[in-house]
């Protein structure tokens, strides 16, 4: 389930975001709303890029998997397994304040 995220002002000018293609950066503040409570969400490239994404013909899963791909080098994401299961979790989660936290269903990094 989507959930209202903050963008604060830093966002723009953060360094490690500032090589990132401008469609990675979107698609980063996006993923902010379909992360749970503790910054994890499952990792499908086909399934975001259909939720964020849904008039955007031009933004296939594999677009987004290398959106994806650029923002786990650059820090923004850690993409993990768990029991053959993918997942992401976002990192510098901390800057998200959450009024009435939910325990995550997905595992922790391992």
């Amino acid at each position: 389930m989507a959930r209202i995220r903050s963008v604060k002002p830093e966002f723009f000018t953060d360094p490690n975001l500032g090589g990132l293609p401008r469609d990675a950066r979107l698609a980063y503040i996006g993923l902010w709303t379909e992360a749970d409570d503790e910054g994890r969400l499952l990792d499908s490239p086909k399934l975001l890029a259909g939720s964020l994404f849904p008039w955007d013909e031009d933004v296939t899963a594999r677009r987004f998997e290398q959106w994806l791909q650029g923002l786990n080098d650059a820090g923004c994401i850690l993409r993990y397994s768990v029991e053959n299961a993918e997942y992401i979790q976002i990192i510098s989660w901390h800057h998200q304040r959450i009024s009435r936290p939910t325990l995550s269903k997905y595992p922790p990094p391992v």
